[in-house]
């Protein structure tokens, strides 16, 4: 899936892709909708990925990667890989819009084993 979601809070979604659909969302509910991009990644994740957020922007990143889990419209859970494209005003400046790939996972995330 591609998001393209505005610097500000709640992250909420100028572009997104129509695959989206794949976790029972449309294009329009997310452009249009009161679905914010922040709404669908899970709440034990979310805080930690505003953090992360927050960090890469802080120490001026213009990309990065992160893990996370997004809630499907019926509720159904599945972790993503997201890599995300700052887009900054200028050079250096502050943060416009970021763009980002999320590639679906698995439903459950592999735990390491106790003996690794």
């Amino acid at each position: 899936m591609l998001f393209r979601w505005q610097a500000a809070e709640g992250w909420p979604i100028v572009l997104v892709s129509q695959n989206v659909v794949q976790f029972g969302y449309t294009p329009e509910e997310l452009l249009e909708g009161p679905v914010r991009f922040a709404s669908i990644v899970h709440p034990e994740d979310l805080d930690r990925v505003g953090r992360e957020v927050q960090g890469y922007t802080a120490n001026g990143a213009d990309r990065f990667e992160q893990e996370y889990r997004i809630v499907a419209k019926d509720g159904q859970v599945r972790w993503v890989d997201d890599r995300t494209v700052v887009e900054r005003t200028r050079r250096g400046g502050s943060p416009t819009t970021r763009a980002s790939w999320s590639t679906s996972l698995h439903a459950s995330r592999p735990r390491p084993s106790a003996s690794a």
